[in-house]
């Protein structure tokens, strides 16, 4: 008996399982991709979403009602991924260097550009495009490579650059019209 309770025994491996638990972890923070890596992973989802908005506008197919339940749809069934998207997409943004951020940009915007394209033919064939263009705002904005996606409007034209004297004067603080 004596024998069998001295077999049992083993000494402690604290020692060997902490450098195991150190060797683990050292494995997993090299394995992490770079920021580079997520922020194309999260452009590759946003123009996903892009993509499924011009998928609904030509499914809708100049149907105003169609094209409201199908958006509704889309965006009850990935309001998570596109929260997600949002947040986390403009905390990687933040934290790459300008040059990774314009050539990012650059590649985010070469690839948006046939589909807003598809976007905006689709949107012609209702009564009023700039309204279905509006269902289908939150899967646009999530592509945005811009710092700012709140202020990417692609379905507004293009302001040409006016001379200063043309440009209207901005109104009071106060929130009155002059």
């Amino acid at each position: 008996m004596l024998d069998l309770q001295a077999r049992t025994q083993q000494p402690p491996r604290r020692s060997h399982d902490r450098v195991a638990f150190v060797f683990l972890a050292v494995a997993a923070l090299a394995c992490q991709p770079s920021l580079e890596t997520q922020a194309r992973v999260h452009v590759d989802q946003a123009i996903g979403h892009v993509a499924a908005a011009a998928q609904l506008l030509e499914a809708a197919d100049g149907d105003q009602r169609k094209l409201l339940d199908a958006a509704l749809a889309y965006r009850s069934a990935h309001h998570g991924e596109l929260h997600q998207l949002r947040t986390e997409g403009e905390a990687i943004w933040a934290q790459l260097d300008a040059d990774t951020r314009a050539r990012l940009t650059a590649d985010a915007d070469n690839r948006t550009r046939p589909l807003l394209a598809r976007l905006e033919l689709a949107a012609q064939k209702f009564a009023n495009p700039r309204q279905a263009l509006m269902l289908v705002q939150p899967f646009l904005l999530q592509a945005s490579a811009r710092a700012g996606p709140v202020n990417w409007k692609p379905w507004l034209p293009q302001q040409p650059n006016l001379p200063p004297e043309l440009v209207s004067q901005p109104l009071p603080a106060t929130g009155t019209t002059r």
